[in-house]
């Protein structure tokens, strides 16, 4: 922000000033008198009526013959002024010193910073300054608008950009199942269903008995020596008649059956279909606490 001044800058209102007016008009064709503003650049004014009452005045912007206007400068008071009062671009005590602060900045910039420095801005970023640019990427400048600085040199070149204000977390997941399987048994005789065999002796079977067993066609005898009995019944075809035989009416005997089986364990299938879990993920803000000054560059 740089004060502005122009030679023989004097005009008159063009219409009446209240108290509270923040702009003033001026005689067609005066405002090109005073200077251009730009990038916040300003310059100051006096407004004398007939009676020699005045006011200070700090102009922002001038649009053709209208002043926008900062009211009771240096320790002036807001006033009524009627129209045609005077206006003038007079050299007062504050635009002095503001001359002197601005060759102060101008002289330190010029003899102890070197163009191309940057460094951060607590003012307005349209008052920048002199000597110096907002970092937007204009006058040669880097745009450093709503960016963070990241030291370059190793992972960084100079002039990468890059990063994001959120960040959206990558989330998956694996389908998944389990392997089941039911451990062997062999079922137990008790475990089995309930049956029978059956089975026969044939009549030419030999079994052991207390007696002697004596086969032929006709039946089967048994030697009775061992029981001291004398005689037969009936006797069979071509035999003697000693020893004396008796018929045999009954025996008991043992009938073993071979089994069968291979007593191996048993299993029962399980059937997994498995299943998969879904998950979504939103954006979050990665930023840390910050608070925002503006960058600015010295030419």
């Amino acid at each position: 922000m740089k004060i502005k001044f122009s030679n023989n800058a004097s005009t008159t209102l063009f219409s009446a000033v209240t108290v509270g007016d923040t702009q003033i008009v001026v005689s067609p064709g005066g405002g090109s008198l005073f200077p251009e503003l730009t990038d916040g650049n300003f310059f100051m004014i006096t407004v004398v009526d007939a009676q020699g009452n005045l006011e200070i005045m700090g102009v922002t912007s001038r649009n053709v013959d209208t002043f926008t206007v900062n009211r009771a400068q240096e320790n002036t008071p807001a006033r009524a002024f009627p129209e045609g009062s005077v206006v003038e671009l007079r050299l007062t005590a504050g635009s002095i010193g503001e001359i002197a602060s601005q060759l102060t900045t101008d002289i330190l910039a010029a003899t102890q910073l070197p163009r191309g420095i940057i460094t951060m801005w607590s003012g307005a970023t349209n008052a920048v300054p002199s000597g110096w640019a907002l970092c937007d990427g204009n006058n040669g400048t880097p745009n450093l608008k709503d960016r963070f600085i990241v030291g370059a040199g190793q992972s960084y070149g100079v002039g990468n950009t890059g990063g994001s204000i959120t960040r959206t977390p990558s989330v998956w997941t694996n389908a998944a199942g389990t392997g089941i399987q039911v451990a062997g048994t062999a079922i137990t005789e008790a475990q089995m269903p309930w049956h029978t065999h059956s089975g026969s002796v044939g009549s030419d079977a030999s079994i052991q008995t207390q007696g002697e067993i004596i086969s032929s066609s006709a039946g089967e005898w048994l030697d009775d020596d061992a029981f001291g009995s004398t005689g037969w019944s009936p006797s069979p075809i071509g035999w003697s008649p000693s020893p004396i035989r008796k018929p045999l009416k009954g025996f008991s005997a043992s009938l073993s059956i071979n089994g069968t089986g291979g007593n191996q364990p048993h299993y029962h299938g399980v059937t997994d279909n498995g299943h998969a879990h879904t998950a979504a993920a939103s954006a979050i803000d990665v930023r840390p606490p910050y608070y925002a000054l503006a960058f600015i560059m010295k030419l």
